[in-house]
């Protein structure tokens, strides 16, 4: 009786472990939605989930607003997705049906007409557009990287167009603090450019450096 048990809770586990992993492998690629309050208000969404548990979620409120993004790190939690993005972003969703739900701040869904739903796209260009994101900057043997608030992964940052004013700014700030942090408001891109192995690797464009900061949490 007791083995019986033993195989029926091994081959439970089993069952559910491989339909998260389902779940998960279902889930990642790039999805993309928009929500119309009026002619001139829509809000748009683009999410990039990766294979990682990482995402890119970036938001723009209505047309003439800013295209906003945030980086964190994506989980179920009792059948929701999660996007915890740190102190900037907490955010549920459904996966339902091959489309994802963007839920309200209580986790559950919108009632009526106006829900947010996002469907997979092949449209991997999307981070290529220009985004804002806050994060803290760092320069080290010729190398730049680029820390999302509220993450702790790096990323590789080129060396072109605004990255020679942030690489000032830091080396201002360590003349005077030489292990201080640098803080920064920045108008980025994230797309394939030509890597020092001669392949094409990610990384961050600074289009423009809005401001410095004080904190990044």
């Amino acid at each position: 009786m007791i083995r019986l048990i033993i195989k029926i809770y091994i081959s439970l586990c089993i069952f559910f472990l491989i339909g998260s992993c389902k779940t998960q492998h279902n889930i990642a690629g790039f999805w993309k939605g928009e929500l119309a309050f009026s002619e001139y208000e829509v809000m748009t969404a683009d999410l990039l989930l990766e294979d990682d548990s990482t995402f890119f979620f970036v938001k723009q409120a209505s047309i003439n607003d800013p295209r906003k993004a945030y980086f964190g790190h994506w989980h179920m939690v009792e059948g929701k997705l999660f996007l915890d993005g740190g102190r900037d972003l907490q955010l549920f969703m459904t996966f339902e049906n091959d489309a994802i739900e963007i839920l309200d701040f209580e986790g559950e869904k919108v009632i009526g007409k106006k829900k947010f739903i996002l469907a997979k796209t092949a449209d991997s260009l999307m981070l290529s557009q220009e985004f804002l994101a806050n994060g803290e900057f760092n320069y080290f043997a010729d190398a730049s990287t680029f820390r999302f608030c509220g993450s702790e992964k790096l990323f590789p940052v080129a060396m072109l167009k605004d990255h020679i004013l942030a690489e000032r700014l830091l080396l201002e700030l360590h003349e005077n603090e030489p292990e201080a942090m640098l803080y920064l408001s920045l108008l980025l891109s994230y797309e394939y450019l030509p890597g020092m192995d001669g392949g094409q690797t990610r990384q961050l464009i600074i289009h423009k450096l809005i401001t410095q900061i004080p904190v990044c949490e």
